[in-house]
């Protein structure tokens, strides 16, 4: 048997397995393409979940504190330690999880290391961080973001990178 290594080595399979790992869909990791954020969430709460139940709503990391609250009965605080914490943005899942439908979000937008991205509904806007233009996708009939529809819809584009503008100035992010 050949083992991988002690604690101080690293493996890892590289890019171009990684890319296939995705497959369908497109990119790996970092990036804000399907293949780099669209990730499983697999819970077990007997109580509350069905055994072998699934869903395709979507969700999103911002959802787990909503939903922690919401399973928890506690309200966010307005403020903490004298400070004005940033409101929670994201929808508790709680719904989902016992089979019904979840609230939806209006708007998701989140950054990663090399993309901007902004979802609404079943459009998707993504932009490199150094790039000056958005894609446009729509994931309802192109889940693997295969064709750009920014100029065939450029007043989506427009109100997307508008509402991904707020976003950024309410977040701070950069």
């Amino acid at each position: 048997m050949n083992l991988p290594g002690g604690p101080e080595t690293f493996a890892a399979f590289g890019l171009a397995w990684a890319t296939a790992s995705n497959t369908p869909l497109r990119s790996t990791k970092l990036s804000g393409y399907e293949g780099g954020i669209r990730t499983p969430l697999i819970a077990r709460w007997p109580a509350t979940i069905h055994a072998g139940s699934r869903t395709n709503q979507v969700g999103h990391v911002i959802d787990m504190m909503a939903t922690c609250l919401d399973v928890s009965s506690v309200q966010y605080p307005q403020e903490f330690d004298g400070r004005k914490p940033l409101p929670v943005e994201g929808k508790s899942l709680l719904p989902a999880f016992r089979g019904e439908t979840q609230e939806a979000h209006d708007v998701i937008c989140w950054s990663v290391p090399r993309h901007y991205v902004i979802r609404m509904g079943h459009w998707k806007a993504i932009r490199g961080r150094q790039a000056e233009h958005w894609e446009l996708y729509d994931l309802e009939s192109d889940g693997t973001e295969t064709t750009d529809l920014a100029s065939k819809h450029p007043e989506i584009v427009e109100r997307l990178a508008e509402r991904f503008s707020e976003w950024q100035r309410r977040v701070g992010d950069r």
